[in-house]
């Protein structure tokens, strides 16, 4: 893998030792670590990869295209990739830096939260992209950004010494860098439904089936946004024709591919309803419903409420009682009102609604 080339003034890699027919080689992998002093005022595009930086002293000002934040020291900022800005000073800084390849960020971040489910890490994955924002400052504890910066002190000085790594030890740089930043981007995303999205995405399940086919017709649900399902798409996903994956489906599943997307799309459609500020017809047609209101149909039906007044019950009830979100971003109470005690299963009315909607559209 190339070191991807970088306008900022340090263009080395982290290096790492691979062992291969009883030889040692070591190649270059998209980890870097700098520092920067003095930084004038200036605009840049950086390069496509996520950088952390870790304000050490200094204090200024950064625009981008949604807004300008203070900076100062002990801050840290994350640029999503090719993020364009503008820094004005007014004290001079010092900066320390962590670029990693967009790609094995990813990862990490579906890693760090759904460890569990392999259908749920590759939602998280889609959600950071859907979620993506140029610049997020953060401001952690005192102690946080110490252990920060001791982290890529370490990391800049075997970058120096061009000593040769694991991959195991570059990793767990990485990973140790993500255990002080992920927990202040959950609480400080500037989207106050980010955290919400994440734990949602990551609660993310697919049933299990022994079928090689039916299996990679999941997984193309699991890693495409829900507009993109329909039952062709999941029949050529799956190298078969519609009749035969129909019938394969169905013998490993229980429901027909049709019924299947139908409560995929109302589940994924509830938590939207919940965890963004998206309008219904926005929501409905996120979730591959062309029509609105089929889409609020369906959802009384299945719920006895309007998408609307389920809105207005979910942002008034209270927090649970340490604080936190259910995994799937739905409470037991909504699972129940969505697939009743079988999960596979949602009430027939509303499925039989939605499959003449979605034959009507080609689905």
């Amino acid at each position: 893998m190339a070191c991807p080339v970088s306008r900022l003034r340090h263009r080395s890699c982290s290096w790492v030792a691979v062992q291969a027919d009883g030889r040692t080689q070591s190649f270059p992998v998209p980890v870097r670590f700098l520092t920067e002093e003095h930084v004038s005022a200036h605009t840049r595009k950086l390069d496509p990869v996520v950088t952390v930086a870790l304000v050490e002293r200094g204090a200024g000002i950064l625009t981008d295209r949604i807004g300008s934040y203070p900076v100062r020291g002990g801050d840290v900022v994350v640029f999503g990739p090719e993020a364009e800005f503008r820094y004005d000073p007014i004290r001079p800084l010092r900066i320390s830096i962590a670029t990693i390849d967009e790609e094995l960020l990813l990862e990490a971040v579906a890693w760090t939260h759904g460890k569990g489910s392999t259908p749920g890490r590759a939602r998280v994955r889609i959600a950071m992209s859907t979620l993506r924002h140029p610049v997020v400052v953060l401001h952690p504890a005192r102690a946080e950004s110490e252990r920060l910066r001791r982290l890529i002190r370490s990391a800049i000085a075997h970058q120096i010494k061009d000593v040769p790594r694991s991959p195991l030890g570059v990793f767990a740089t990485v990973a140790r860098l993500m255990e002080i930043v992920d927990p202040l981007v959950m609480q400080q995303h500037p989207n106050p439904q980010f955290a919400l999205r994440i734990q949602a995405a990551a609660g993310f399940h697919l049933p299990e089936v022994s079928h090689a086919g039916v299996a990679r017709a999941l997984r193309f649900v699991a890693t495409r946004p829900a507009a993109q399902w329909s039952v062709a798409a999941l029949a050529r996903a799956a190298s078969l024709s519609v009749g035969y994956f129909t019938r394969a489906f169905v013998a490993e599943t229980g429901l027909s591919p049709r019924q299947f997307l139908s409560q995929q799309r109302l589940v994924e459609f509830t938590i939207l309803i919940r965890s963004t500020s998206l309008t219904i017809d926005q929501a409905a047609r996120q979730v591959g419903w062309s029509s609105t209101s089929h889409a609020i149909a369906v959802f009384r039906v299945q719920t006895g409420m309007t998408p609307s007044q389920y809105r207005n019950r979910a942002t008034s009830r209270p927090q649970s009682t340490d604080g936190g979100t259910p995994p799937s971003g739905l409470t037991d109470d909504d699972t129940a009102r969505i697939c009743g005690e079988d999960p596979r299963v949602c009430s027939q009315s509303a499925l039989s609604a939605t499959e003449g909607d979605m034959a009507r559209a080609g689905r």
